[in-house]
């Protein structure tokens, strides 16, 4: 009984691990302070421009660009308000198109293009990198890098294909719980 249960942990995990590997939707708020930017660099062949907004498809301002600014480079957008999402997004020169933070379902391909980590370099808390190719490209996120600061409120959301795999894999799980019970009666 036990090598059954463990035989469909192992397809369940399986199942879940699989599948190619999700990311997490990266978005971040005010708190009612400054929030600062600092280029970190940029590893991409396509040109590309780092710009902010506060809405998706609305009026942005360019931030960096990928070619032209100098790493440490800094940017104050200003006061931003308690609970305002702050949306950065990549415009790639050479294909034309425009990556967002947040969900993937803001990019024209339906993927998440940013990813981030915690940092502590002065005021800068947070580390953001952008994938700057149409289907995600190799996945590293390394494509425009920054740093943003005066901002502690990130939220990091799975998107729904990472709910979907774990459920399928505690799905696998149930299931083999049922025929177990089914193989007893």
């Amino acid at each position: 009984m036990a090598n059954r249960i463990m035989k469909w942990a192992v397809i369940g995990a399986a199942v879940v691990f699989a599948a190619a590997p999700a990311q997490a939707q990266v978005s971040f708020f005010g708190t009612g302070g400054d929030v600062m930017v600092k280029y970190m660099g940029c590893d991409a062949a396509y040109t590309s421009d780092l710009l902010f907004g506060f809405t998706v498809g609305g009026s942005a301002t360019q931030v960096f660009n990928c070619h032209g600014s100098s790493v440490g480079d800094t940017y104050d957008i200003g006061t931003v308000g308690n609970g305002v999402e702050v949306v950065f997004s990549l415009y790639v020169h050479d294909t034309q198109r425009t990556y967002y933070t947040g969900p993937g379902t803001r990019n024209p391909d339906g993927l998440v293009h940013a990813a981030a980590f915690a940092v502590s370099d002065g005021i800068y808390t947070t580390q953001f990198g952008f994938e700057d190719t149409f289907g995600g490209g190799d996945m590293d996120f390394n494509d425009t890098n920054f740093r943003v600061g005066g901002v502690t409120d990130v939220r990091v959301t799975p998107e729904p294909s990472s709910l979907v795999l774990a459920a399928s894999g505690l799905g696998f799980l149930g299931l083999g719980g049922l025929r177990r019970r089914r193989n007893r009666a």
